[in-house]
């Protein structure tokens, strides 16, 4: 059985708020909600949970999830094959107190799932575009391998500046290879498999026929695909910026 898992797993579920809604180009990495994941053979999920309101939720930057944490992590726990999961507090380490009982708590009471690598996203040394994790547990050593199969946007690299998850799929992690030696973390569970494999051809001819371009002065003609793609870098510097003023964090 090829041994498959996914990346901030919860965005696959439906964001809560406007805030959420903005942010969801910048923050989503699936599609599939968290038993559709399941079904399609994910069976190590990386859960990122913030408090907000007093409620635990699932989150990545500025979305979180309209299901609180605890739905989603018991519908893991009730599935019929027990689960790895991971645990990050998606913020600073400044106020890991709730969040530390928070995971006794899941541990104490989801016996079905394996935890490990319980993490805090903005550790020491984190920046507003550089993530550094600081683990408060780490990874039991009876843990199974796993490796990264997504582009990281860590601030570690250029593509930073493109904060939009989809793309760089795309670009690099397409069609990922799974195997069972060890779990590939990816993101966009499925999304491409059959689609992209069968009319590859097909997109890259239509992205690059005069009819999905765009002229301007001089003659010079601009691809749509990187006219979307400057948009978007246009519309996550002005929410960035924005949201980071009102919440000290990304």
């Amino acid at each position: 059985m090829n041994k498959i898992a996914t990346h901030d797993s919860a965005t696959g579920e439906k964001g809560r708020g406007i805030i959420s809604w903005l942010g969801t180009p910048f923050a989503r990495t699936q599609s599939k909600t968290i038993k559709e994941q399941y079904e399609a053979g994910c069976r190590m999920f990386d859960i990122r949970i913030v408090k907000r309101s007093g409620v635990w939720r699932c989150a990545h930057g500025l979305w979180i999830s309209e299901r609180t944490a605890t739905d989603i992590l018991s519908e893991i726990n009730d599935f019929p094959e027990s689960c790895f999961v991971t645990i990050t507090y998606e913020g600073k380490g400044d106020t890991i107190y709730d969040f530390t009982e928070y995971v006794k708590w899941l541990q104490d009471n989801y016996v079905n799932i394996y935890f490990g690598g319980i993490a805090i996203k903005y550790g020491k040394g984190s920046s507003l575009f550089k993530v550094k994790y600081d683990y408060l547990e780490p990874y039991p050593s009876w843990w199974p391998a796993s490796k990264q199969g997504f582009l990281p946007l860590d601030g570690k690299t250029w593509h930073i500046i493109f904060p939009l998850p989809w793309l760089w799929k795309k670009l690099y992690n397409d069609i990922p290879e799974f195997n069972d030696k060890y779990y590939l973390y990816v993101d966009g569970l499925g999304v491409y498999f059959s689609f992209y494999q069968k009319r590859k051809k097909f997109l890259v001819g239509l992205i690059k026929s005069k009819r999905f371009q765009l002229s301007i002065k001089g003659g010079y003609s601009l691809p749509f695909f990187e006219l979307l793609v400057f948009i978007y870098l246009y519309y996550s510097i002005i929410i960035y910026l924005c949201c980071y003023a009102k919440y000290n964090y990304i």
